[in-house]
């Protein structure tokens, strides 16, 4: 048979559809075996002669011809009429050439069906923003000829972050937005962001005005305890002394800012140093009222004693603190110079008793300086 008279290639694949001819012309078909063609293949790499526009072929039952026009349509605008062998059969037309079907294909997909894509390309553009609420949506994608929504994941319920690209990791706090409460924030730990209950005595948050207290709640108070431990007075000065308070709290998983009631020569005093509060002293038992506020603080008689330590035990023994101070808050005249003792020299200074209610609590009596005493730490 003369392969080039009919204008097909010699290499083009050719496979066959039994029965069709038999349906389309009565018993007429004529089989393989009549004239056989060659081995079917798909060419891939445009070597099926030149202007092919073609990747593989199928037979049209047998039937002869020695034209394409003589063979019946293709049922698929991704397919064509091909003559070769003398056989009439169907071609599949290349991929990305546009086609129609009444399913919404547009383009052909190289395998004779017509699609709505062949690439991730053809489908719709992705939201510019595929982050919603916490929730990670994948750009929509090519999946067998159909284009489909990617997966929708909650990166907030995984405690992670929704960004262009997935799910990714915290970096600080601030990542984490904004708190859930006064007394509940959202925190950075590992990568992942975590609601936390603030520590007591940590400031509320959301622009509440208070302290968190053991429970979580944002009430209106300040605390205030006395040291479980005695401390030489050789502090460097009140600011160390403060210092300590502030190592003590930590030390007990208490927020907030602290300071010692301590005075010394050179006007860093309570009332120097302290934000006078306007709501009640409190000790850690988030129940015992120590004064309503800064002026009952100084009025020279306290609601209630401070005897509870920053983890809330009594102090039964060695009550004395040092203070230097007045009950009015100001410096009462020895703080074992400006507490910095030096060992050899007889100092003292003024101490208070723990617990006492009456001016007593910040004011009782000199120790020497080469003694130990506790600090009283009020919250500000």
């Amino acid at each position: 048979m003369n392969e080039m008279s009919n204008g097909s290639h010699p290499r083009r694949a050719l496979h066959v559809r039994r029965g069709l001819a038999a349906a389309l012309f009565g018993g007429f078909a004529v089989t393989m075996a009549a004239c056989p063609g060659p081995t079917p293949q798909i060419d891939t790499d445009g070597s099926g002669g030149e202007g092919s526009s073609t990747s593989a072929s199928s037979s049209s039952g047998g039937m002869t011809c020695t034209t394409p026009g003589e063979c019946p349509a293709p049922p698929s605008d991704c397919e064509t009429a091909i003559c070769e062998d003398n056989m009439c059969g169907f071609a599949h037309v290349a991929a990305m050439e546009p086609c129609s079907t009444a399913s919404g294909g547009t383009l052909c997909d190289g395998a004779g069906h017509c699609v709505a894509c062949v690439t991730d390309a053809q489908c719709p553009t992705a939201s510019p923003n595929p982050c919603k609420d916490g929730v990670h949506t994948a750009p929509t994608a090519c999946n067998s000829g159909v284009c489909e929504i990617g997966e929708a994941v909650d990166c907030g319920k995984k405690g992670m972050l929704c960004k262009p690209d997935g799910c990714g990791p915290c970096v600080n706090n601030t990542d984490c937005g904004p708190p859930v409460e006064a007394c509940l924030d959202r925190q950075c730990k590992d990568g992942l962001c975590e609601t936390v209950s603030l520590s007591q005595a940590s400031e509320c948050l959301l622009s509440a005005t208070g302290t968190c207290d053991a429970t979580g709640m944002c009430a209106l108070r300040k605390y205030v305890f006395v040291t479980s431990k005695t401390y030489s007075p050789s502090f460097g000065g009140t600011k160390m002394a403060d210092a300590t308070c502030n190592q003590v709290a930590e030390g007990a998983k208490l927020g907030g800012v602290w300071s010692s009631w301590t005075s010394d020569s050179k006007e860093s005093t309570p009332l120097d140093r302290f934000k006078l509060s306007a709501v009640p002293y409190m000790l850690l038992d988030d129940k015992t009222v120590v004064a309503s506020n800064w002026a009952g603080l100084i009025s020279g008689m306290l609601m209630h004693g401070i005897h509870l330590d920053e983890k809330q035990q009594p102090v039964v023994s060695s009550p004395e603190v040092w203070t230097g101070t007045n009950f009015g808050g100001t410096y009462a005249g020895s703080a074992c110079t400006d507490w910095q003792f030096v060992e050899g020299f007889s100092l003292l200074g003024f101490v208070g008793i723990a617990g006492d209610t009456t001016v007593t609590w910040t004011k009782m009596k000199t120790l020497a300086c080469s003694a130990q005493a506790r600090l009283y730490c009020f919250q500000q």
